[in-house]
């Protein structure tokens, strides 16, 4: 039982123990009363101390610890004032602790409880100066040397360090290869040779996990040349750590690299590649991974088409190598399945086309190209002189493209076909034709454009003359006998240029010369045709030649009938000509020919007699026109047996020149000599036969005046002719 006391304060001395304390309060008028009841815990007075570090010599800059061993009740929970040189440094149980200055400091530690304290003092006599130790390092990677900076001041100092792991160095600013991630508390303690100070300090440093890459690569068709081939990274994340950067390198020849996580690559081609996987960390770890890989062949992929034209079949044919075992197109919205297919584009302009081919091991192989369609076009084009019987030039008039035509082909109508920008055609008939122009263009795409022709009927010009030659002046009535035509011109191409639009109207020509007369014939639809013959104002030339003689026999009859060849070799025309007709029984017949022989050309025409050939050997004709110039070659014959006919040389007498003439069924040499009269040789020629009549022109102006014999000997034919040289 404690003891008591009375009174509004009281006290009261205890001993260390547990004691409730109770209070009564009573009223002295109504004498009631009540109490209150508190627990107090009474504790033993704390005693205060400490431990000095036990080191030798204290230095500035380097924290030591004070180590408290003060005596008190646990449960009384007490209160801790540390104070060097008079200054509360600390309230915490021991005092870490370093001095700023070389001098002696002064330590204290107080403890306090409710109601009591107790304080100890220690006294530190000698400070010296130490060095403010220091150093720099950011956190590292697994594996990787990491470098410790030393920033420590001051000369004459040697340092020794403890990097957590079990290394140690002694280098100013080493570097350190942490092999275990995690943490570590790395140490630098510094000794001063001059005052034998040792200071340090320590830093707690983090190492984080290096990362182990891995990557796999899908198999074909995602591993094939030519097409994107897909890596997978298959690194794990570190527990420490997040992976945040890939960096692969391909391998190949274009060295190629990516930074994405799991990247598509392409090989240009198939083979073994040596791919390189680094994975780097937040922290900037990284881990580096080499594998081989194999890249299958890709097929060559390649196709062609036919010309791209709207609404037209355009025919696909795949151009790949061997072993393609799928196709797939995509042309537009379509797709085919199928390895040439054939596509209609709808419309004009650029389209892709993608052939993908599959390959026997499964490669995939894509190729895209653009084809482009051209706007379709309507041929157009125009015609001029569309007229019967004339020349029509057809000219391409289409507007320009950006799909320039390079080749054209023309259908007139079914009567006749063309090529070129501008055709030319002819039409027989008047009429409606529907023309068709195709064209052909640099896209490969065809055209067709129709049009109705109307071809006109043209007029035909001609006239007659009255005279087709003569002498200046020469006055020329022309009767014109075209038909179909309205109107005329005549151009007489004379010096003058003279015209006339008359419809038949007569001329003068008073100079030589050859005038085209032309005459053009107008029709009602603009159609024309133009007619000209030569009109010769000359000085009259008679020149005939007979060509031509043979004896055309009638099977019936056993009659022979004459046929000649007239040609006339003058210069105006020829209207009759007498033939005489020599048969070598004795007789002879003549016969006139009419005809409008001009210039320069030829009439045949077979007689009217009929000769009976018993008994001949031959029948020569002869050509007799008046005024002819050259009768040499009027003659022609026509043997009828194999002997040989030799004619009198003529002329007899004869000066400077001698004709022989003979007639022989087959060409053969000819040998011709002629003798004086005292049988000396003037003259020796060999000479070649003709068939029919042969006719030769000795020149015997050598020989002088007197009787002359020649001997004309043709295979086993002999003959001899007298003649005199005047």
């Amino acid at each position: 039982m404690m003891a008591g006391g009375s009174g509004p304060s009281a006290t009261h001395s205890f001993t260390p123990g547990n004691y409730n304390v109770r209070l009564t309060v009573s009223n002295s008028i109504n004498g009631c009363s009540n109490f209150v009841v508190h627990p107090i815990a009474i504790y033993n007075t704390p005693v205060s101390d400490f431990t000095l570090p036990s080191v030798t010599p204290f230095c500035t800059n380097q924290n030591y610890t004070f180590t408290n061993t003060s005596a008190y009740d646990l449960p009384s929970n007490p209160i801790w004032e540390w104070r060097l040189n008079g200054t509360l440094v600390s309230n915490i149980t021991d005092l870490t602790q370093a001095f700023a200055t070389a001098s002696a400091q002064e330590i204290r530690l107080k403890v306090l409880i409710p109601g009591c304290s107790d304080e100890s003092i220690q006294n530190i006599s000698t400070v010296l100066p130490g060095p403010v130790v220091d150093f720099s390092v950011n956190p590292g990677c697994q594996g990787s040397p990491l470098q410790f900076t030393n920033t420590t001041a001051g000369g004459g100092l040697t340092y020794s360090w403890a990097f957590g792991d079990g290394n140690v160095s002694s280098q100013t600013s080493p570097a350190n290869t942490y092999l275990t991630f995690g943490s570590f508390n790395a140490i630098l303690q510094t000794n001063d040779l001059s005052t034998g100070c040792q200071n340090s300090a320590a830093k707690n440093i983090t190492i984080y996990s290096k990362p182990q890459p891995n990557f796999s690569l899908d198999l074909p068709p995602f591993s094939c040349s030519g097409t994107p081939s897909q890596f997978n990274d298959l690194t794990p994340n570190p527990t420490d750590s997040n992976l945040t950067g890939w960096s692969w390198s391909f391998g190949d020849a274009v060295s190629g690299t990516s930074t994405q996580r799991n990247p598509l690559y392409t090989y240009s081609t198939g083979g073994t590649y040596s791919v390189t996987l680094d994975a780097t960390t937040n922290f900037d770890c990284s881990g580096s991974v080499q594998k081989m890989v194999t890249i299958t062949d890709s097929p060559q992929v390649g196709f062609t088409n036919t010309p791209a034209c709207v609404n037209q079949p355009t025919q696909f044919t795949d151009a790949s190598a061997t072993g393609i075992k799928s196709w797939l197109w995509k042309i537009n919205n379509s797709t085919y399945s199928i390895s040439s297919p054939v596509h209609i584009f709808s419309a004009s302009g650029s389209h892709n086309v993608q052939l993908t081919v599959t390959g026997a091991n499964d490669c995939i192989a894509q190729l895209t190209k653009v084809v482009n369609v051209p706007v379709p076009i309507t041929p157009d084009f125009s015609v001029q002189n569309a007229c019967a019987e004339k020349t029509s030039t057809f000219t391409d008039v289409t507007a320009a493209s950006a799909d320039p035509a390079v080749s054209r082909n023309w259908n007139f109508g079914g009567q006749g076909n063309g090529t070129g920008a501008t055709a030319q055609y002819s039409f027989a008939l008047k009429g409606n034709y529907n023309v068709t122009l195709a064209t052909t263009h640099q896209s490969g795409c065809v055209n067709a454009g129709t049009k109705t022709v109307t071809i006109n009927d043209t007029p035909k010009a001609s006239f007659t003359n009255s005279t087709e030659g003569g002498p200046p002046p020469l006055l020329v009535k022309f009767s014109n006998t075209s038909a179909g035509a309205s109107s005329y011109l005549w151009k007489f191409n004379d010096t003058s240029n003279a015209t006339s639009a008359e419809v038949s109207p007569s001329f003068t020509f008073t100079e030589l010369g050859e005038y085209a007369v032309e005459l053009t014939a107008f029709g009602a639809q603009g159609c024309t045709d133009t007619f000209t013959k030569i009109i010769r104002v000359v000085e009259p030339r008679v020149d005939l030649t007979l060509t031509a003689f043979d004896l055309i026999s009638d099977p019936g009859s056993g009659l022979l009938l004459p046929l000649i060849t007239i040609k006339n070799n003058g210069n105006i025309a020829v209207a009759s000509a007498d033939i005489l007709i020599d048969l070598s029984a004795g007789g002879s017949i003549k016969e006139k020919m009419i005809m409008d022989l001009q210039p320069n050309q030829s009439f045949t025409r077979a007689l009217a007699s009929e000769i009976l050939p018993a008994g001949l050997n031959y029948v020569c004709a002869t050509l007799r026109v008046a005024e002819d110039e050259n009768t040499y070659d009027n003659k022609r014959c026509s043997t009828l047996t194999d002997e040989v006919t030799l004619f009198a040389p003529y002329p007899n007498p004869c000066r400077g020149e001698l004709h022989l003439d003979w007639i022989a069924a087959s060409g053969d040499e000819a040998q011709v000599t002629i003798f004086n009269s005292t049988g000396g040789n003037a003259y020796d020629k060999k000479i070649t036969a003709q068939t029919g009549l042969s006719q030769i022109i000795l020149d015997i102006s050598p020989l002088g005046p007197g009787i002359y014999f020649i001997v004309f000997n043709y295979q086993n034919y002999t003959k001899t002719y007298k003649f005199i040289v005047i």
